[in-house]
């Protein structure tokens, strides 16, 4: 939002810090009150941010679509590397699947065997045919150099922002500003609705390991204001602050480090997952399921899923290139 209103102070640190940190404690206290209809909002932000973004392919596609600029300053496996995909992989997988989210949702759908493959299949879809057809207008209006691009570097924290700042040569001046004040009001209702999520998610999570002793029992009690544990979502504040003023001291080759345990605990969790599914086939060969991954291979009583044990062996090798 910084650089939409030309505030250059809301870009860097102290600034960002302490707004991020304020945003963070009021979607606590709100949530502390059970404000049902912040949610309801978030579904208008999400409606509005596809719009943005395709809004943005369309003029990209019209004025800065560039088939040279897509492969300039690139070369498979040295620009870049083979280490920096495998790292960029299980991030890409977690933000295209939404996993946790379909993990945070699965007891709260009323037919999940039925309703949460639909919707997985349909977001992902929806989610990698908008980002790559993002990814291809932000190649064209910054080309790599050397296997970088400014998206990475100047444009880092606000990609979005830059493809509006690259489109501003060719709009007319009276677009150019409403343009860039909406894509940053877009972004910074985005994140706080992303913000609001991660708590929701955060508290969902605590009242599983609560109600089964992995946590304090105070975290697997429900409460009627809140519908979860109202110090769930405290500790939800209160970490999520703690590792945004954290990274915000500590060099940037820590927060690389903490990036690559993510990275690490993505594939962790993928390999778990798929791993999960072939043993219960395995083990319950004949429980119903709603829902069957496609491309089983028959031995004997036993349909092995072919395609989760393709999955099991990327991810493993993906882990294993990082290692």
């Amino acid at each position: 939002m910084g650089s939409a209103l030309g505030i250059d102070s809301l870009r860097h640190r102290p600034w960002d810090v302490v707004v991020g940190v304020g945003v963070i404690a009021v979607i606590a206290l709100v949530r502390l009150v059970r404000r049902s209809n912040l949610y309801n909002f978030s579904i208008f932000v999400a409606v509005v941010d596809l719009g943005t973004q395709l809004l943005l392919v369309g003029l990209g596609f019209a004025l800065l679509l560039s088939p040279e600029a897509l492969s300039s300053g690139t070369s498979l496996g040295s620009s870049p590397t083979w280490g920096e995909i495998a790292f960029a992989l299980p991030l890409a997988f977690l933000a295209y699947t939404g996993l946790e989210t379909v993990a945070n949702l699965a007891e709260e759908v009323r037919r999940p065997g039925l309703d949460l493959p639909r919707s997985l299949f349909s977001a992902i879809v929806v989610v990698v045919g908008v980002y790559v057809a993002i990814a291809l207008v932000g190649l064209s209006a910054f080309p790599a150099t050397g296997g970088e691009t400014a998206l990475g570097g100047e444009w880092l924290e606000a990609p979005l922002m830059g493809i509006v700042d690259a489109l501003a040569g060719s709009l007319p001046g009276v677009l150019e500003w409403p343009l860039r004040v909406y894509v940053g009001a877009t972004a910074a209702l985005i994140l706080v609705a992303a913000a609001t999520t991660s708590i929701s998610g955060f508290g969902r999570l605590a009242y599983s390991l609560g109600e089964h002793g992995q946590l304090p029992r105070v975290f697997g009690r429900l409460h009627r204001r809140t519908l979860v544990s109202p110090q769930a979502i405290v500790a939800a504040a209160v970490i999520s602050t703690a590792l945004l003023i954290g990274t915000a001291v500590v060099r940037d080759d820590v927060v690389a480090s903490l990036a690559s345990l993510f990275s690490f605990g993505i594939l962790l969790t993928f390999s778990a997952a798929q791993l999960a599914v072939i043993a219960l086939r395995v083990r319950e060969p004949d429980l119903p399921r709603p829902f069957r991954v496609p491309l089983g291979l028959h031995i004997g009583r036993v349909e092995i899923p072919m395609l989760a044990v393709v999955g099991l062996a990327l991810t493993l090798a993906s882990g294993l290139s990082r290692s």
